[in-house]
């Protein structure tokens, strides 16, 4: 089979990826960029704050990319599944870590925000809630976190934990029923606030788009490519 995908093809596109998420982030909504002066020419505002909108397509590429790699290096393991997803949770969230020792320390030293966000109800709910959210389990557990941005750690937590039940699917060439699968959980999420796959920071919202990426990792599609 010719690899139709390869690994530097993915950096390319999570590099895409990002680029579209910081347009996002600066231009969705005029309340971003309100306080300075900025020149749109040859563009009216409105259509780049359409475009901005639009960007937030690139959370999906990033769980299709995540669906894609992960089933591939589950494939390669030499371990049990358990440890499999403990190793990809720890190399998944170190770099993680080091932004949030880095943010964590920044708002403690020359701002109160550390101490507003974690321990207005408590110390002992705060010290959970530092924990939770540096583990990546903030919006799972639906506990206080420093960075809103960040709810989608804990949609990576829950495509490391599907992916050895998504595997045994797709080992066993029953991947047809993960697409009819796929669509039945579109239905129910369309019936929640996960519904908008452009829209919501739901951490299911995009799980269909990952189950796609575990699709393609293993079919004629992407042959390979890892």
């Amino acid at each position: 089979m010719i690899n139709t995908f390869k690994k530097d093809d993915a950096q390319a596109l999570k590099g895409i990826a990002i680029i579209m998420m910081i347009f996002h982030h600066c231009f969705s909504s005029t309340e971003l960029y309100e306080k300075y002066t900025i020149s749109f020419f040859p563009f009216k505002e409105n259509i780049i704050v359409n475009i901005a909108v639009i960007c937030k397509i690139c959370v999906a590429l990033f769980a299709f990319i995540s669906g894609y790699g992960l089933i591939i290096s589950y494939e390669k393991k030499k371990a049990t599944a358990s440890r499999w997803a403990l190793s990809r949770y720890i190399k998944t969230f170190s770099g993680f870590w080091i932004i949030y020792i880095l943010l964590a320390f920044v708002n403690i030293i020359f701002r109160s925000r550390f101490l507003k966000v974690y321990f207005g109800h408590g110390i002992w709910i705060g010290i959970a809630s530092v924990f939770l959210d540096f583990a990546g389990f903030a919006k799972l557990f639906g506990t206080d976190t420093l960075l809103v941005t960040w709810w989608y750690m804990s949609a990576a937590v829950v495509y490391i934990l599907l992916v050895p039940l998504l595997y045994k699917e797709l080992k066993d060439k029953t991947w047809i029923i993960l697409i009819f699968s796929m669509f039945f959980l579109r239905v129910i999420l369309s019936h929640t606030d996960a519904g908008s796959f452009t829209g919501s920071n739901s951490i299911y919202a995009f799980i269909p788009v990952f189950i796609s990426g575990s699709i393609f990792a293993t079919t004629l599609f992407f042959s390979g490519g890892y």
